[in-house]
């Protein structure tokens, strides 16, 4: 599943597992490689952009027809903390060199439906982003800085900010 050698894409699936807390977990099940699932540089060079499917196990009513709202509210309530809570900048890609090219993740959702697929890239309920019987699933998409190539401090060094 992972990337070449020497990739940031070839550790991720080595830093995943320490990501793992009491009430949160990687959504093993959904993972895509490079799909939902990634860790590359980014095109211009200077950001670590990163894509990872996270599950956190909070007892939650069966969502019903509401399912959407509930997960929309949550990503919501995300977005609306990042600027005030350090840990979540990487979302909004702070400390980036273009930390606009994750404007996606943080801008606020009005629309429903669209024909012409306006609005997909941005970070809304849908097929990855849902609440069910198992708990809150949560693509988290975002950038880092770039820390150069793999070493063991650069790695631990991402699982930090992770």
């Amino acid at each position: 599943m992972s990337g070449k050698d020497g990739s940031w894409q070839g550790e991720i699936y080595r830093i995943l597992p320490g990501l793992a807390g009491d009430r949160v977990g990687i959504d093993y099940p959904v993972i895509r490689n490079l799909t939902n699932t990634y860790l590359v540089r980014s095109l211009d060079g200077t950001a670590l952009r990163f894509s990872i499917p996270v599950l956190l196990t909070a007892p939650v009513p069966e969502p019903g027809a509401g399912g959407d709202g509930m997960a929309g509210a949550i990503i919501d309530a995300v977005k609306a903390a990042i600027p005030g809570e350090r840990d979540l900048g990487p979302i909004a890609g702070v400390g980036t060199e273009h930390p606009g090219h994750c404007l996606q993740n943080i801008e606020p959702v009005t629309l429903v439906a669209s024909r012409s697929a306006i609005g997909t890239d941005l970070w809304r309920p849908d097929h990855g982003n849902r609440i069910d019987g198992e708990g809150i699933h949560l693509v988290v998409r975002g950038a880092l800085q770039y820390p150069g190539t793999p070493t063991p401090v650069r790695i631990q060094k991402i699982e930090e900010r992770f």
